[in-house]
């Protein structure tokens, strides 16, 4: 099982994440048809959080995931939006300049939380680009109450040969070209992503490994190869 992105290739996957900030949503939004965000409204909406709930957003990027979070804790709760990247947590503020949303820069393979702190964390399109996936979710399991949920919203890997072919195909020829026609040069960025792809897992491993980590899967929700899930820490 691929662990996660070398830490070779993770140097032109941080340049890239970098490029995307200005145009994340819209591209996104265009290579999937509009799915990217449809799975994140509603794999985050069904989440039965109540106000005061505190949450973490794992790789929060522009924090888009987070602003449907802090609508769903807020009075009294809190959102951490973790990422590696100073960029992101400017533009978190930018977005968020009004919401209860508190930007942490770090690694989610070294997450600088007590355990058992949160109630719920997440995982929104971040996932995919970890150096070590399974270390981020044993972080993420260890950084939850007991009983606390973990939901993941990710690009994963079709389960049969030619499905991953054909999904190769279109993010390494249609991506960049899609992207690059909404914002042009920064348009290059999303070649960055048919590598992140290849090493990515399908939803079956994912699955295997969070049953490692001591998790249990309560849902699965799937948009083509876009999947949502959704589990609970049980050890």
């Amino acid at each position: 099982m691929q662990l996660g992105i070398p830490q070779q290739l993770w140097l032109s996957v941080e340049l890239a994440l970098r490029d995307t900030i200005p145009c994340y949503e819209q591209v996104n939004s265009a290579v999937t048809l509009g799915l990217s965000g449809i799975l994140r409204s509603k794999v985050l909406g069904s989440l039965p959080l109540e106000p005061g709930s505190r949450v973490l957003d794992v790789g929060c990027g522009p924090g888009l995931s987070s602003v449907i979070l802090v609508s769903k804790v807020h009075p009294g709760g809190e959102v951490y939006c973790l990422d590696v990247l100073p960029e992101m947590a400017v533009a978190v503020r930018e977005r968020s300049s009004r919401l209860p949303l508190r930007p942490v820069l770090a690694r989610m393979e070294e997450m600088p939380f007590p355990s058992g702190y949160f109630d719920c964390v997440v995982f929104s399109y971040a996932l995919r680009d970890s150096l070590n996936r399974v270390r981020a979710l044993a972080e993420a399991h260890r950084v939850l109450k007991p009983g606390g949920l973990l939901a993941i919203v990710d690009l994963f890997k079709p389960g049969s040969r030619a499905g991953q072919e054909l999904l190769s195909m279109y993010i390494r020829k249609l991506v960049p070209l899609v992207a690059s026609a909404i914002c042009g040069l920064r348009g290059r960025a999303w070649r960055m992503l048919h590598p992140t792809y290849q090493l990515m897992w399908t939803l079956s491993c994912l699955k295997t490994a969070l049953a490692k980590v001591g998790f249990a899967v309560l849902q699965v929700t799937q948009l083509l190869a876009l999947a949502g899930v959704v589990a609970r820490k049980v050890v």
